[in-house]
Protein backbone atom coordinates (compact mmCIF):
# COMPACT_ATOMS: atom_id res chain seq x y z
CA UNK A 1 0.00 0.00 0.00
CA UNK A 2 1.17 3.38 -0.58
CA UNK A 3 -0.88 5.39 1.22
CA UNK A 4 -4.39 5.72 3.79
CA UNK A 5 -3.37 2.96 5.71
CA UNK A 6 -5.69 1.94 8.72
CA UNK A 7 -8.15 5.32 7.31
CA UNK A 8 -9.26 2.78 4.80
CA UNK A 9 -11.09 0.75 7.29
CA UNK A 10 -13.34 3.85 7.87
CA UNK A 11 -16.41 4.94 5.99
CA UNK A 12 -15.50 7.73 2.60
CA UNK A 13 -11.58 6.78 3.11
CA UNK A 14 -9.30 5.46 0.60
CA UNK A 15 -5.98 3.88 -0.33
CA UNK A 16 -3.28 3.58 -3.07
CA UNK A 17 -2.81 0.19 -3.16
CA UNK A 18 0.47 -0.89 -5.66
CA UNK A 19 0.34 -4.07 -8.10
CA UNK A 20 3.66 -5.97 -8.01
CA UNK A 21 4.76 -8.86 -10.29
CA UNK A 22 4.92 -11.67 -7.52
CA UNK A 23 2.25 -14.06 -8.35
CA UNK A 24 0.35 -17.00 -6.74
CA UNK A 25 -0.38 -20.09 -8.95
CA UNK A 26 -3.12 -22.13 -8.96
CA UNK A 27 -2.93 -25.54 -11.26
CA UNK A 28 -6.25 -27.17 -12.09
CA UNK A 29 -7.65 -30.05 -13.70
CA UNK A 30 -10.74 -32.29 -13.78
CA UNK A 31 -10.82 -34.80 -11.30
CA UNK A 32 -13.52 -37.60 -11.79
CA UNK A 33 -13.90 -39.22 -8.23
CA UNK A 34 -12.98 -36.03 -5.67
CA UNK A 35 -11.54 -32.67 -4.86
CA UNK A 36 -8.04 -33.30 -4.88
CA UNK A 37 -6.01 -30.22 -3.03
CA UNK A 38 -2.30 -29.61 -2.52
CA UNK A 39 -1.20 -26.96 -1.05
CA UNK A 40 2.52 -27.67 -0.41
CA UNK A 41 3.42 -24.61 1.52
CA UNK A 42 1.26 -25.43 4.39
CA UNK A 43 2.27 -29.43 3.94
CA UNK A 44 -1.20 -30.27 2.42
CA UNK A 45 -0.80 -32.76 -0.34
CA UNK A 46 -3.37 -35.12 -1.72
CA UNK A 47 -6.03 -33.89 0.29
CA UNK A 48 -9.13 -35.66 -0.48
CA UNK A 49 -12.44 -33.90 -0.44
CA UNK A 50 -16.01 -33.16 -1.54
CA UNK A 51 -18.51 -30.57 -1.87
CA UNK A 52 -22.26 -31.33 -0.21
CA UNK A 53 -24.23 -29.22 -2.73
CA UNK A 54 -27.35 -29.42 0.16
CA UNK A 55 -25.04 -28.31 2.64
CA UNK A 56 -23.14 -26.10 0.71
CA UNK A 57 -19.89 -27.22 2.28
CA UNK A 58 -16.53 -28.70 1.89
CA UNK A 59 -16.15 -31.97 3.53
CA UNK A 60 -12.91 -34.02 3.72
CA UNK A 61 -12.53 -37.54 3.04
CA UNK A 62 -8.98 -37.91 4.85
CA UNK A 63 -8.25 -37.24 8.01
CA UNK A 64 -7.14 -33.65 8.70
CA UNK A 65 -6.41 -32.10 12.55
CA UNK A 66 -7.88 -28.62 13.03
CA UNK A 67 -4.47 -26.73 12.59
CA UNK A 68 -4.53 -28.14 9.43
CA UNK A 69 -7.84 -26.87 8.43
CA UNK A 70 -7.06 -23.52 10.23
CA UNK A 71 -3.90 -23.11 8.02
CA UNK A 72 -5.85 -23.67 5.03
CA UNK A 73 -8.40 -21.25 5.68
CA UNK A 74 -8.12 -18.68 3.04
CA UNK A 75 -7.99 -21.42 0.33
CA UNK A 76 -10.86 -23.55 1.85
CA UNK A 77 -13.27 -20.82 2.39
CA UNK A 78 -12.14 -19.85 -1.39
CA UNK A 79 -13.54 -23.15 -2.61
CA UNK A 80 -17.02 -23.52 -0.77
CA UNK A 81 -17.44 -19.55 -1.81
CA UNK A 82 -16.71 -20.15 -5.28
CA UNK A 83 -18.44 -23.29 -5.11
CA UNK A 84 -21.71 -21.44 -3.76
CA UNK A 85 -21.54 -18.87 -6.58
CA UNK A 86 -21.66 -21.59 -9.06
CA UNK A 87 -24.75 -22.80 -7.52
CA UNK A 88 -26.61 -19.70 -7.66
CA UNK A 89 -26.08 -19.93 -10.89
CA UNK A 90 -26.85 -23.08 -11.67
CA UNK A 91 -24.24 -24.65 -13.03
CA UNK A 92 -23.61 -28.25 -12.15
CA UNK A 93 -20.43 -28.33 -9.52
CA UNK A 94 -17.58 -30.91 -10.76
CA UNK A 95 -14.78 -32.76 -9.10
CA UNK A 96 -11.62 -31.31 -9.28
CA UNK A 97 -7.45 -31.54 -8.17
CA UNK A 98 -6.51 -28.40 -7.39
CA UNK A 99 -2.58 -27.19 -6.45
CA UNK A 100 -1.46 -24.06 -4.83
CA UNK A 101 2.23 -22.51 -5.31
CA UNK A 102 2.42 -19.16 -3.20
CA UNK A 103 6.38 -19.69 -2.95
CA UNK A 104 7.15 -16.22 -5.03
CA UNK A 105 5.29 -14.28 -2.40
CA UNK A 106 7.65 -15.47 0.38
CA UNK A 107 10.66 -15.41 2.24
CA UNK A 108 12.16 -18.89 3.96
CA UNK A 109 8.42 -19.86 4.31
CA UNK A 110 7.36 -16.42 5.69
CA UNK A 111 5.09 -13.96 4.86
CA UNK A 112 6.40 -11.11 3.87
CA UNK A 113 3.59 -8.52 3.74
CA UNK A 114 2.89 -8.89 0.05
CA UNK A 115 -0.89 -9.56 0.36
CA UNK A 116 -0.15 -13.62 -0.35
CA UNK A 117 -3.51 -14.58 1.21
CA UNK A 118 -5.75 -12.23 -0.77
CA UNK A 119 -3.58 -13.49 -4.26
CA UNK A 120 -4.75 -17.48 -2.57
CA UNK A 121 -8.15 -16.53 -2.76
CA UNK A 122 -8.12 -14.94 -5.75
CA UNK A 123 -6.02 -17.74 -7.04
CA UNK A 124 -8.22 -20.45 -5.96
CA UNK A 125 -11.76 -18.27 -7.14
CA UNK A 126 -10.04 -17.66 -10.29
CA UNK A 127 -8.89 -21.55 -10.86
CA UNK A 128 -12.34 -22.96 -10.18
CA UNK A 129 -14.42 -20.55 -12.45
CA UNK A 130 -12.15 -21.21 -14.43
CA UNK A 131 -12.66 -25.47 -14.93
CA UNK A 132 -16.07 -24.67 -14.36
CA UNK A 133 -16.02 -23.17 -18.44
CA UNK A 134 -16.63 -19.18 -16.36
CA UNK A 135 -14.73 -16.30 -18.39
CA UNK A 136 -12.49 -15.22 -15.61
CA UNK A 137 -11.27 -11.49 -17.52
CA UNK A 138 -14.30 -9.91 -18.25
CA UNK A 139 -15.14 -7.20 -16.61
CA UNK A 140 -18.12 -8.22 -14.78
CA UNK A 141 -16.74 -11.58 -14.14
CA UNK A 142 -13.99 -9.95 -12.36
CA UNK A 143 -16.17 -8.16 -10.13
CA UNK A 144 -17.94 -11.28 -9.30
CA UNK A 145 -14.32 -12.79 -8.57
CA UNK A 146 -13.76 -9.59 -6.40
CA UNK A 147 -16.92 -10.09 -4.27
CA UNK A 148 -16.40 -14.44 -4.30
CA UNK A 149 -12.49 -13.25 -2.88
CA UNK A 150 -12.69 -10.57 -0.77
CA UNK A 151 -16.13 -12.90 1.38
CA UNK A 152 -13.33 -15.80 1.93
CA UNK A 153 -10.75 -13.45 3.17
CA UNK A 154 -13.00 -11.36 5.07
CA UNK A 155 -14.11 -14.61 6.77
CA UNK A 156 -11.11 -16.45 7.01
CA UNK A 157 -9.36 -13.03 8.67
CA UNK A 158 -12.22 -13.05 11.66
CA UNK A 159 -14.19 -10.68 9.57
CA UNK A 160 -11.66 -7.77 9.78
CA UNK A 161 -9.47 -5.99 6.88
CA UNK A 162 -10.44 -3.65 3.97
CA UNK A 163 -9.96 -5.77 0.86
CA UNK A 164 -7.44 -3.86 -1.25
CA UNK A 165 -5.53 -6.33 -1.43
CA UNK A 166 -8.03 -8.25 -3.03
CA UNK A 167 -9.03 -6.04 -5.03
CA UNK A 168 -5.62 -5.07 -6.54
CA UNK A 169 -4.83 -8.98 -7.15
CA UNK A 170 -8.07 -9.21 -9.16
CA UNK A 171 -7.27 -6.59 -10.96
CA UNK A 172 -3.37 -6.79 -11.58
CA UNK A 173 -3.20 -2.96 -11.50
CA UNK A 174 -2.83 0.29 -9.19
CA UNK A 175 -5.81 1.52 -7.83
CA UNK A 176 -7.55 3.57 -5.93
CA UNK A 177 -9.48 1.74 -3.25
CA UNK A 178 -12.69 2.68 -0.63
CA UNK A 179 -14.14 -0.31 0.76
CA UNK A 180 -17.58 -1.58 1.15
CA UNK A 181 -19.63 -1.14 3.92
CA UNK A 182 -18.50 -3.25 6.24
CA UNK A 183 -22.05 -3.25 8.02
CA UNK A 184 -23.54 -4.48 4.79
CA UNK A 185 -21.19 -7.44 4.46
CA UNK A 186 -21.44 -8.36 8.56
CA UNK A 187 -25.25 -8.61 8.09
CA UNK A 188 -25.30 -11.08 5.13
CA UNK A 189 -22.96 -13.01 6.70
CA UNK A 190 -24.72 -13.25 9.58
CA UNK A 191 -28.13 -13.95 7.67
CA UNK A 192 -26.06 -16.56 5.94
CA UNK A 193 -27.40 -15.01 2.83
CA UNK A 194 -24.27 -14.91 0.67
CA UNK A 195 -25.97 -15.44 -2.64
CA UNK A 196 -27.68 -11.97 -1.73
CA UNK A 197 -24.09 -10.81 -1.86
CA UNK A 198 -23.29 -12.42 -5.06
CA UNK A 199 -26.00 -10.48 -6.88
CA UNK A 200 -26.15 -6.87 -5.18
CA UNK A 201 -23.93 -3.92 -5.64
CA UNK A 202 -22.26 -3.17 -2.56
CA UNK A 203 -22.27 0.48 -0.67
CA UNK A 204 -19.50 2.46 -0.73
CA UNK A 205 -17.33 0.06 -2.46
CA UNK A 206 -14.86 1.95 -5.04
CA UNK A 207 -12.26 0.84 -7.17
CA UNK A 208 -10.15 2.69 -10.05
CA UNK A 209 -7.16 2.44 -12.01
CA UNK A 210 -4.52 4.84 -11.29
CA UNK A 211 -1.52 5.46 -13.46
CA UNK A 212 1.43 6.65 -11.91
CA UNK A 213 4.17 8.67 -12.63
CA UNK A 214 6.90 6.64 -15.15
CA UNK A 215 9.93 7.50 -13.57
CA UNK A 216 8.70 6.86 -10.23
CA UNK A 217 10.51 3.95 -8.53
CA UNK A 218 9.08 1.85 -5.50
CA UNK A 219 11.22 -0.66 -3.79
CA UNK A 220 10.81 -2.16 -0.91
CA UNK A 221 12.41 -4.53 1.62
CA UNK A 222 11.42 -7.54 3.89
CA UNK A 223 12.08 -6.94 7.95
CA UNK A 224 12.66 -10.14 9.01
CA UNK A 225 9.13 -10.17 10.87
CA UNK A 226 5.92 -11.45 9.71
CA UNK A 227 3.17 -9.04 11.07
CA UNK A 228 0.26 -10.60 12.94
CA UNK A 229 -2.33 -8.37 11.45
CA UNK A 230 -5.37 -9.86 13.80
CA UNK A 231 -3.33 -8.54 16.68
CA UNK A 232 -2.76 -5.46 15.37
CA UNK A 233 -6.22 -4.68 14.38
CA UNK A 234 -6.94 -5.98 18.39
CA UNK A 235 -4.54 -3.09 19.76
CA UNK A 236 -6.09 -0.23 17.19
CA UNK A 237 -10.02 -1.27 17.89
CA UNK A 238 -9.29 -0.86 22.04
CA UNK A 239 -7.15 2.54 20.81
CA UNK A 240 -10.62 3.56 18.92
CA UNK A 241 -12.57 2.95 21.27
CA UNK A 242 -10.79 4.29 24.41
CA UNK A 243 -9.44 7.56 22.40
CA UNK A 244 -11.88 7.72 19.72
CA UNK A 245 -11.27 11.46 19.34
CA UNK A 246 -7.79 10.92 18.62
CA UNK A 247 -8.18 8.21 16.46
CA UNK A 248 -9.82 10.28 14.41
CA UNK A 249 -7.92 13.21 14.28
CA UNK A 250 -5.40 10.68 12.68
CA UNK A 251 -8.24 8.89 10.34
CA UNK A 252 -9.18 12.38 9.18
CA UNK A 253 -5.32 13.38 8.50
CA UNK A 254 -4.09 10.43 6.97
CA UNK A 255 -7.16 10.68 4.63
CA UNK A 256 -6.28 14.30 3.77
CA UNK A 257 -3.01 12.39 2.68
CA UNK A 258 -4.33 10.51 0.79
CA UNK A 259 -6.58 12.34 -1.84
CA UNK A 260 -3.81 14.87 -1.82
CA UNK A 261 -1.31 12.04 -2.82
CA UNK A 262 -3.63 10.92 -5.61
CA UNK A 263 -3.53 14.25 -7.32
CA UNK A 264 -0.09 14.71 -7.18
CA UNK A 265 0.32 11.55 -8.48
CA UNK A 266 -1.79 12.55 -11.73
CA UNK A 267 -0.01 16.15 -11.70
CA UNK A 268 3.16 13.94 -11.60
CA UNK A 269 4.38 16.37 -8.90
CA UNK A 270 7.24 14.99 -7.92
CA UNK A 271 8.53 16.57 -4.92
CA UNK A 272 4.99 17.25 -3.72
CA UNK A 273 4.67 13.63 -3.65
CA UNK A 274 7.48 12.65 -1.67
CA UNK A 275 7.01 15.13 0.86
CA UNK A 276 3.15 13.14 1.38
CA UNK A 277 4.39 10.27 1.65
CA UNK A 278 6.60 11.60 4.54
CA UNK A 279 4.11 12.81 5.89
CA UNK A 280 1.90 9.74 5.66
CA UNK A 281 4.61 8.13 7.12
CA UNK A 282 4.96 10.66 10.34
CA UNK A 283 1.00 9.60 11.00
CA UNK A 284 1.29 6.26 11.26
CA UNK A 285 4.63 6.16 13.31
CA UNK A 286 2.57 8.85 15.48
CA UNK A 287 -0.78 6.48 15.46
CA UNK A 288 1.49 3.56 16.58
CA UNK A 289 2.98 5.61 19.32
CA UNK A 290 -0.06 6.88 20.53
CA UNK A 291 -2.19 3.74 20.38
CA UNK A 292 0.98 1.45 21.82
CA UNK A 293 0.17 -0.74 18.56
CA UNK A 294 3.95 -1.18 18.11
CA UNK A 295 2.92 -0.17 14.12
CA UNK A 296 6.51 0.83 13.28
CA UNK A 297 8.86 -2.09 14.46
CA UNK A 298 12.91 -1.23 15.23
CA UNK A 299 13.80 -2.93 12.10
CA UNK A 300 10.72 -1.27 9.67
CA UNK A 301 12.28 2.50 11.38
CA UNK A 302 15.45 1.22 10.14
CA UNK A 303 14.27 0.69 6.70
CA UNK A 304 12.57 3.78 6.69
CA UNK A 305 15.58 6.22 8.31
CA UNK A 306 17.84 4.66 5.53
CA UNK A 307 15.42 5.26 2.54
CA UNK A 308 14.62 9.05 3.70
CA UNK A 309 16.68 11.68 1.50
CA UNK A 310 15.86 15.44 0.43
CA UNK A 311 13.87 13.74 -3.07
CA UNK A 312 12.86 10.05 -1.35
CA UNK A 313 10.40 8.93 1.39
CA UNK A 314 9.92 5.46 2.96
CA UNK A 315 7.19 4.15 4.80
CA UNK A 316 6.18 0.93 6.26
CA UNK A 317 3.41 -0.70 3.33
CA UNK A 318 -0.11 -1.94 5.21
CA UNK A 319 -0.88 -2.84 8.84
CA UNK A 320 2.78 -2.26 10.22
CA UNK A 321 4.07 -4.67 13.28
CA UNK A 322 6.91 -5.91 10.96
CA UNK A 323 6.49 -7.31 6.77
CA UNK A 324 7.92 -4.43 4.52
CA UNK A 325 9.07 -1.04 4.12
CA UNK A 326 8.94 0.77 1.08
CA UNK A 327 10.44 3.49 -0.46
CA UNK A 328 10.04 6.01 -2.97
CA UNK A 329 12.03 8.15 -5.65
CA UNK A 330 12.22 9.40 -8.96
CA UNK A 331 15.84 9.74 -8.85
CA UNK A 332 17.30 6.11 -9.76
CA UNK A 333 20.42 6.73 -8.31
CA UNK A 334 19.17 7.46 -5.05
CA UNK A 335 16.78 3.97 -5.48
CA UNK A 336 20.09 2.15 -6.22
CA UNK A 337 21.73 3.89 -2.76
CA UNK A 338 18.55 3.07 -0.89
CA UNK A 339 18.49 -0.99 -1.92
CA UNK A 340 22.51 -0.65 -1.01
CA UNK A 341 21.70 0.85 2.44
CA UNK A 342 19.01 -2.16 3.40
CA UNK A 343 21.53 -4.73 2.46
CA UNK A 344 24.47 -3.49 4.35
CA UNK A 345 22.05 -3.07 7.59
CA UNK A 346 21.17 -6.91 6.90
CA UNK A 347 17.20 -6.01 5.57
CA UNK A 348 16.48 -7.63 3.08
CA UNK A 349 15.40 -6.29 -0.69
CA UNK A 350 12.13 -7.46 -2.03
CA UNK A 351 13.20 -8.00 -5.96
CA UNK A 352 9.54 -6.14 -7.31
CA UNK A 353 8.24 -4.49 -10.05
CA UNK A 354 5.43 -2.01 -9.79
CA UNK A 355 2.96 -3.36 -12.56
Amino acid sequence: MLSGEWAVLEPKSCCISLAINKYVYAEISQNKKFILLNFPQININSLQATFDCKAKKLLFLDNISTEQISKMGFARLSIENSLKFLLSKNININSFSLAISSGETLIGGQKVGLGSSAAVCVAVVKAILKIHNQNIVSQKNLKAIYKIAAISHFQAQGKIGSGYDVATSVFGKSIIYGKVDERFLKLALEQKNIEFLFEKPWPSLFIKSITLPPSMTVNACFCGQSASTALIVEKINKFKKEKKDLYFKFVKEIKKVTFDLIQALEANNQQLVIDLIKENAKLLSDLGDASGSGLETKALKKAIDLSTFDNAAGKFSGAGGGDCAIAVTFDKQIADKILENWRVNKLIPLDIKIL
